[in-house]
């Protein structure tokens, strides 16, 4: 059987990458105050190095359902963000398992 990866392109490939964080498991997601944004920090990733997906993306509920998964199941994740902000922590543009 073949193995599958999972991409979720959160925004356009015009872009420029800001951070990568390959391999990472999933400390916790949450959804901290009235911001439009879900929290998501990474083991062994600084509390300044959030990422955060807009809860007005498109893909926002497919987004959380994968990630979900993932940190049910101790699965690493790997993680690109964007050289943009929302709500004050980077913005990712692509969540995959690998």
């Amino acid at each position: 059987m073949s193995k599958y990866l999972v991409l979720i392109f959160l925004f356009s490939s015009s872009m420029t990458y800001a951070a990568e964080y390959l391999g990472k498991k999933i400390d916790h997601i949450r959804s901290v105050d009235a911001r439009p944004c879900i929290f998501v920090k990474l083991e062994d990733v600084s509390d300044e190095d959030l990422v955060t997906i807009p809860r007005s993306h498109p893909t926002f509920q497919g987004t959380i359902t994968m990630l979900t998964l993932a940190k049910i199941h101790d699965k690493p994740i790997n993680v690109v963000t964007t050289n943009r902000a929302a709500c004050g922590h980077p913005e990712v543009r692509v969540i995959h398992l690998p």
